[in-house]
């Protein structure tokens, strides 16, 4: 992660903007994956977001700007067992933990982190609708240090 984020900066110049939309998800309730698949779930999930903010926060620091968005899910409000997305929902509740946590000490050095929460199918027509999602990474950006944490997508 770290040799090609570094690798797009030098061959295209400077990144303002990072979203982290990857996800892994092994199939099953809880206590149903197999230790080695929930780790690289959390690998991929967690420890993958990481790796790119602490890499961009390196690289976006000394500019004292840049934006790192996390996509988060409700998987991480409500977990919902029966899903048979044990795994995922853990990555999740982690990931919005983590960005929770990096975006107050990232702030100081004027880079903004937030994760934006989707708690839905993303569908158009539907609060979930793409181009209402695209606009709040997008607003996300703008606002930097202003905006706060989290973006939430619900039904309500």
């Amino acid at each position: 992660m770290d040799a090609a984020l570094r690798s797009i900066e030098v061959e295209r110049g400077p990144i303002e903007v990072l979203v982290y939309n990857a996800y892994r998800v092994s199939p099953g309730g809880p206590a149903t994956p197999e230790p080695q698949d929930f780790a690289a779930d959390l690998q991929v999930n967690v420890v993958g977001a990481y790796a790119a903010a602490r890499t961009m926060h390196g690289l976006m620091a000394p500019r004292g700007r840049g934006s790192i968005i996390l996509t988060g899910g409700g998987l991480a409000l409500d977990p919902r067992p029966w899903l048979s997305a044990f795994s995922l929902s853990a990555g999740k509740a982690a990931l919005r933990n983590l960005a929770y946590s990096l975006s107050a000490a990232f702030k100081a050095d004027g880079v903004a982190l937030a994760t934006v929460t989707i708690a839905g199918r993303i569908q158009e027509g539907t609060p979930f609708s793409p181009d209402l999602i695209a606009d709040a990474y997008w607003r996300l950006h703008l606002e930097g240090l202003s905006a706060g944490p989290e973006v939430m997508f619900t039904r309500e």
